[in-house]
């Protein structure tokens, strides 16, 4: 079911206004407080980071509960909010600053670091999530990203160009990162 006022994806309804039902095994994550940063997250390709957690929802509650989320870059404010919405119980973020009213008014409560260096040291994820705002990932951030994650940890990138995709494939291999969960088993396949 989707309108102009929700997306569905999976069992994730992202409602941006409107009074639409949602079914009752789905996770409605309400946003019109948001509404104002619709078109900028969307444009940013945070509904590329909602299909890559949106499997989260079929787990059970208390193994949602238990899951942690790093997300940095432009369109972490969504995914924070889905995360939250999902009963992660540890939502950590980096967020642009134009995104943390937004954020904060769509009740967002989450942990706020200004920059991913601020994260604590200990503090390890399942998945990590880098917007990258239709340009190329920072690979800095991703080193960062990477020593965040716990063993068997996901990092998944988002909003880079098309075009680019399998020259980040490329680089990201070389550097030590797996790249299973893209469908790539070794370099040699990318």
């Amino acid at each position: 079911m989707t309108s102009p006022e929700s997306i569905a994806i999976g069992h994730i309804h992202l409602r941006w206004g409107g009074t639409e039902t949602v079914p009752g095994e789905s996770i409605a994550v309400e946003l019109a407080e948001a509404a104002d940063c619709r078109e900028r997250w969307e444009s940013d390709g945070a509904l590329h980071a909602l299909q890559a957690i949106s499997p989260l929802s079929a787990l059970p509650l208390e193994e949602r509960n238990r899951l942690g989320i790093l997300a940095v870059g432009p369109g972490a404010a969504l995914t924070g909010l889905i995360a939250e919405a999902l009963g992660c119980s540890r939502v950590d973020l980096v967020l642009h600053p134009d995104d943390r009213a937004a954020y904060q008014a769509a009740g967002g409560r989450a942990t706020l670091h200004s920059r991913l260096e601020g994260v604590p040291d200990g503090r390890f994820f399942h998945y990590a999530l880098q917007g990258c705002g239709n340009g190329e990932p920072d690979m800095n951030d991703s080193n960062l990203l990477r020593r965040r994650l716990k063993p068997e940890g996901t990092l998944t990138l988002f909003g880079f160009p098309e075009s680019k995709l399998m020259e980040i494939f490329q680089s990201y291999s070389k550097l030590g990162f797996s790249l299973r969960g893209s469908g790539f088993q070794s370099l040699s396949m990318v």
